[in-house]
């Protein structure tokens, strides 16, 4: 089943596993939500990944990150064969 993900006001997403963000992790965590959006309406709009991907990290500020272990893009959207 596909919905919508609950998020707070700042777009953190509800999730049991943000109970284990410390305060630092916590305040960058909606820049996260922000930067996904900002490479997404790119990509959407023709550009390569990697373009959109670099100018969403720099529309975000930059800064520290964290490992995303679970995002994966369609090869087609990346240019793989």
């Amino acid at each position: 089943m596909v919905c919508e993900t609950a998020r707070e006001t700042d777009g953190l997403a509800l999730s049991s596993s943000n109970v284990y963000l410390n305060g630092a992790e916590r305040a960058i965590a909606p820049k996260l939500y922000g930067t996904l959006n900002t490479v997404a309406v790119g990509v959407r709009a023709g550009q390569d990944v990697g373009v959109a991907t670099a100018r969403g990290f720099f529309a975000s500020g930059g800064g520290p990150a964290r490992l995303i272990d679970n995002l994966s893009l369609p090869a087609a959207q990346h240019g793989a064969a």
